[in-house]
């Protein structure tokens, strides 16, 4: 999982260091909590041989910790039951075990990076991203010098004009090189989002949100759906019309292959958001892409000082016990450390986007994923991660004339990986 969140970092809020295996992946965030908005950073890592996730938080964010903890479980995907989705998808795909699914620190967050991802390379869209991060994203400090800007809030770029709003002239996203149903789409999303038109967290409406998603401009089903499986945690959440499923499933040669696709997904409930992550991840073993170049920095100094208490976290389920200790640290000023104990077998999937265009593109592969106990590791998860069949599961391992501006970024001519 780390590794998939390092090739997806973007400058300036998030970055990896110290590899896929045993790195951390540091990111700035901010979260509205008591009626006031907290700002700070957050590091993580897995600790392998205590099967848990450590993570530090700054002190700016002790007061928003109950929401915090919420929300880096649900990144982490930390609250699955493999058991109980295994017993399900299993026998469809017997090599899928324990692959989880990645979510986000911020449903507005995910759902731009869904749509600056459309149709192109990862790289570009991280090219992007980072473009709208350093013009839009207010500074924030932090230990780390390429950490110092929050991704833009739905208020920052609810205000934005696009190019169809400026009468011949040049908007300020098309400055970044972000084309025209991308810009009408992220402005109208941070608009029905600024004003509490739209929610995307866990707990929502689910298919009055897709609904309301999909109403905007430049959304279709594609992203709504992907919206929904991240952002919403909605494990039941079904792209029908992608071709790479539509590949995995062998049903792109059908009339309809979307309502094929339907069909052939109904045993599958209430898992299907698990069920495509194992689709893609069967297709990409079949015909692997190129893997994108992981965001790697230094290592990061230690942080200075903490304070404020551990707290303990309850267990997801009894089949998937979560360690709960309270955990000693040392107090003082500066920051504060917390570690968040994660499920047996944490290792993902990752999702590749196909776009609201179903682009024929293959998917590059999974993560490096742990097996459910008891069960032996599969051919495929072995080479995926590396490493010989038999060895220990590793966790996871991206005509007027005009002023100039960036050139938009491209459609892939090769099979990429595209999930942003």
């Amino acid at each position: 999982m780390l590794a998939f969140f390092g090739r997806r970092a973007i400058d300036g809020i998030e970055a990896m260091t110290g590899g896929a295996q045993s790195g951390w992946i540091l990111r700035t965030l901010e979260l509205e909590s008591g009626g006031r908005v907290h700002s700070g950073w957050l590091r993580a890592s897995f600790d392998q041989p205590g099967t848990q996730l450590q993570r530090e938080v700054s002190d700016s964010l002790c007061a928003a910790l109950p929401l915090l903890i919420a929300r880096v479980r649900a990144l982490f995907d930390l609250d699955a039951d493999p058991q109980a989705i295994n017993a399900v998808l299993h026998a469809s795909f017997p090599t899928g075990d324990g692959l989880r699914v990645p979510g986000a620190l911020d449903g507005f967050e995910l759902a731009v990076r869904a749509v600056l991802g459309q149709q192109i390379t990862v790289a570009a869209a991280r090219t992007l991203a980072g473009r709208l991060v350093a013009r839009f994203g207010a500074p924030v400090a932090t230990p780390w010098p390429q950490l110092n800007r929050l991704f833009p809030t739905p208020a920052a770029l609810a205000g934005l004009g696009t190019d169809a709003d400026m009468l011949g002239g040049q908007s300020s996203l098309a400055s970044l090189g972000i084309v025209r149903q991308r810009q009408a789409a992220m402005v109208s999303l941070a608009r029905a989002v600024h004003s509490g038109q739209l929610q995307l967290h866990a707990g929502v409406d689910v298919p009055a949100t897709a609904r309301l998603l999909k109403s905007l401009p430049g959304i279709g089903d594609w992203t709504a759906q992907y919206i929904a499986m991240r952002a919403l945690r909605w494990p039941d959440a079904f792209p029908a019309g992608d071709v790479a499923l539509h590949k995995a499933l062998s049903v792109q040669a059908a009339r309809n292959p979307a309502r094929e696709a339907e069909l052939a997904s109904q045993p599958w409930k209430p898992w299907r958001s698990y069920a495509v992550l194992r689709a893609w991840a069967a297709s990409a073993a079949a015909t692997p892409a190129a893997a994108a170049t992981s965001a790697t920095t230094s290592a990061p100094a230690p942080a200075p000082a903490y304070a404020c208490a551990s707290s303990a976290l309850p267990s997801a389920s009894s089949r998937d016990p979560l360690h709960n200790s309270g955990g000693a640290v040392a107090r003082g000023s500066g920051w504060a450390a917390r570690r968040l104990f994660a499920a047996n077998s944490p290792a993902i999937g990752k999702k590749n986007n196909a776009a609201d265009r179903q682009s024929p593109r293959d998917h590059s592969p999974p993560g490096v994923r742990q097996r459910v106990p008891g069960a032996a590791p599969s051919a495929e998860s072995s080479a995926a991660s590396g490493r010989q069949a038999g060895a220990p599961a590793a966790f996871g391992a991206s005509a007027l004339r005009r002023p100039p501006r960036p050139a938009p970024a491209r459609l892939a001519s090769k099979p990429k990986s595209l999930l942003f």
